[in-house]
């Protein structure tokens, strides 16, 4: 068991690495964000047929 002290400690030295991948994570999710909408859109285009004479 962790007494109160040594878990505040803990977490206050380990706030600096999350808030540090906070941006990482947030950036990560728009590209994939991103990374969807394109998928998407290539879906639509590549499910329209070409009428190619």
């Amino acid at each position: 068991m962790i007494d109160e002290e040594n878990q505040y400690r803990y977490i206050s030295n380990l706030m600096p690495f999350v808030e540090g991948m906070v941006p990482l994570y947030e950036d990560a999710k728009l590209a994939q964000e991103e990374l969807l909408d394109k998928n998407i859109a290539y879906r639509l285009l590549s499910s329209i047929p070409c009428n190619a004479s």
